[in-house]
């Protein structure tokens, strides 16, 4: 199985980044996990499709996550929302709109988040769902978030979380939605 993930930060050693790869070495031999680069995504403009065609950075985001079994998004919070280059992806992924169904259609979808601050992502994450939603995404509610605040120096480039409260928590998350996207790809 695939999963392909989201990453809303653009730096290359940004904390969600490292949270994502604190997931992926938790992922079981079986399953394959990678995170798409959005950084070469122009801004979403309608007219780039009118002049030039597709973009070739958006018709590669968009046959990952068609291909891909689930979704991962791993999102920081901007200014209490999700930020503009994971929208700005999601956005390209969606055009034109007949795409949605072969792109997002009932792809089981998980959401986590790391942040230096207090918030935990929490309204990153609130914000996702709405438009996960709207893209026909199946979202995948654990019972308890991944929402990790105070991250800052919790989690080191390799994804080696050394706070023993912290990595039981990603790797009960990241269990979960392992095992969730079996399931889930078994009964489909």
């Amino acid at each position: 199985m695939k999963i392909v993930a989201l990453v809303g930060s653009l730096g290359k050693n940004s904390l969600n980044l490292r949270l994502f790869k604190a997931i992926a070495r938790q992922a079981p031999s079986d399953i394959i996990i990678e995170a798409l680069d959005i950084s070469a995504l122009p801004l979403i403009n309608l007219d780039l499709i009118e002049d030039k065609g597709m973009p070739k950075p958006v018709e590669k985001l968009k046959a990952s996550i068609a291909s891909a079994d689930a979704l991962l998004v791993v999102t920081p919070e901007h200014n209490g929302s999700l930020p503009a280059p994971l929208k700005n992806a999601l956005d390209w992924a969606s055009r034109p709109q007949c795409d949605i169904p072969r792109i997002y259609g009932g792809k089981l979808t998980a959401i986590c988040g790391a942040t230096p601050g207090a918030s935990g992502t929490k309204n990153a994450q609130n914000a996702l769902i709405p438009v996960l939603d709207a893209l026909g995404c199946a979202v995948w509610q654990p019972g308890r978030p991944l929402q990790i605040s105070h991250a800052k120096n919790a989690i080191n480039a390799e994804g080696i979380i050394d706070d023993p409260e912290i990595a039981a928590t990603v790797a009960d998350f990241a269990n979960d939605f392992y095992s969730t996207v079996t399931r889930f790809q078994q009964a489909n």
